[in-house]
């Protein structure tokens, strides 16, 4: 009876032990995604403008005749981020609202207005461990040019942009960003005057990402 008693104690300890070195059953942790900027975004962008164009005519030249005013856009585009590495290029399309304003000499009865139309361009980026984007850009752009003098009405401009700008994660699907541009326009012909006007735009761009799905970590 008492060897049975000393067996039954044993058996029971070596269970308790096998029970304890197994412990429960816990689910692994998914593994985070790697954050990724790959993927289609739309955006809008807003801010300020300012212009400088340069006056030529009988031989002589105006610098300085400024213009500002307030610009919107919206834009769409595609971005790859390359897997193993921080570069990120994409390639976009936009559409503009809003104009820039300038008057010559007071005005004296030559005003003209800069109204920038479409956009299409591309980009380069380096992301960063914050989830932060560094880019530059080019686009091609054009523009509708409206002057009060002599009647002569509306002219297209056709310009070549240079941009750069920081764009960073605010939410799930949502990137904000800082983007500095510099347009310069071909010249356009007013009478006997000819115009070399050049555009400098400051805008708060925000862009959603609805198929980005690694955004969401």
């Amino acid at each position: 009876m008492r060897a049975r008693l000393i067996t039954a104690a044993a058996a029971l300890l070596l269970f308790t032990a096998g029970a304890q070195a197994s412990g429960p059953y816990t689910q692994r942790a998914p593994q985070e995604q790697p954050f990724s900027w790959s993927g289609i975004y739309i955006g809008v962008g807003a801010g300020y403008a300012i212009g400088d164009t340069k006056l030529s005519f009988g031989g002589a030249s105006i610098e300085g005749a400024s213009s500002r005013g307030f610009e919107g856009d919206g834009r769409i585009g595609l971005d790859y981020h390359m897997t193993g590495t921080p570069i990120v290029l994409g390639v976009f399309g936009c559409y503009n609202v809003g104009e820039t304003e300038f008057k010559v000499n007071g005005g004296g009865g030559f005003n003209a207005t800069i109204t920038p139309t479409w956009c299409i361009g591309g980009r380069a980026g380096l992301a960063m461990a914050n989830k932060s984007l560094l880019y530059v850009g080019y686009a091609y752009s054009k523009a509708d040019f409206d002057t009060s003098a002599g009647g002569l009405g509306v002219g297209e401009l056709t310009g070549n942009s240079g941009l750069v700008g920081l764009e960073t994660y605010l939410a799930p699907q949502l990137t904000i960003a800082g983007e500095y541009t510099f347009t310069r326009y071909d010249g356009i012909d007013i009478g006997a005057v000819h115009l070399d006007p050049d555009v400098h735009a400051f805008k708060l761009r925000l862009n959603w990402r609805p198929l980005s799905g690694v955004f969401n970590n």
